[in-house]
């Protein structure tokens, strides 16, 4: 059972998953074929995080959305292995926008009228992607010749709605790719304190054994806090 159901005097059930091994592994089995549906919302759930956790006091809580669009579009190219991001003649960049597109159109992400800027404010530091040496950058020349998207578009201030119903929907898919993610972080970590060299066997081999260790000590996190 990958699950534990529990109930209250009052007769209510609660379920939570069991995060122990083997179960955890079942669960993402079965979240696999959800996170595919929805891929690209959550990559942008999960950028609208970090770009939330940057800004400050000050800011009233607007996140500027082309770096949210950026950050969306580097999280893209880690994951262009996951499952299908975007169509062969698409750019990440492209697929991101359109999806910030659709927060805004569904609500989820507002508008703050007051917070315009005819330029991108706060993008004269580089991103991560770009932080890369070009021979380790897996940016593609023609993203980077993008000009339909980007710079020349007049920047915008987002703020995340409110309703309950669209916080419990943003936390459900920052939870969906919860798992992935702490795989690949897991394994920044490893690779960061990793002394070798050793065989590629061994070296998967203590990989894997690392990334059981933290699921079985319960350091593994696989959603962000609500």
């Amino acid at each position: 059972n990958s699950v534990n159901i529990t109930n209250t005097s009052r007769n209510e059930f609660f379920i939570s998953p069991d995060t122990t091994i083997p179960a955890v592994f079942e669960l993402n089995f079965y979240s696999n074929g959800v996170l595919h549906v929805f891929i690209m919302e959550a990559i942008i759930a999960c950028s609208l995080r970090a770009e939330l956790n940057k800004v400050s006091d000050r800011d009233n809580g607007a996140i500027s959305q082309e770096a949210l669009i950026r950050t969306a579009a580097g999280l893209c190219y880690l994951l262009s292995n996951e499952g299908m991001l975007s169509l062969p003649c698409q750019m990440f960049y492209q697929v991101c926008h359109e999806a910030v597109e659709r927060f805004i159109q569904y609500g989820i992400l507002l508008v703050a009228e007051d917070d315009q800027e005819d330029i991108s404010p706060g993008l004269t530091g580089q991103t991560w992607d770009k932080q890369l040496p070009d021979h380790l950058s897996w940016r593609s020349d023609e993203e980077d010749e993008d000009s339909d998207f980007g710079e020349e578009q007049r920047d915008r201030y987002l703020k995340v709605s409110q309703s309950q119903e669209h916080q419990h929907f943003v936390r459900f898919l920052q939870r969906l790719l919860g798992p992935t993610l702490e795989a690949y972080s897991s394994a920044a970590l490893f690779i960061h304190n990793f002394a070798g060299p050793v065989s590629e066997k061994d070296f998967i081999q203590r990989l894997q054994k690392f990334l059981l260790s933290r699921t079985e000590k319960k350091v593994a996190i696989y959603s962000f806090p609500g």
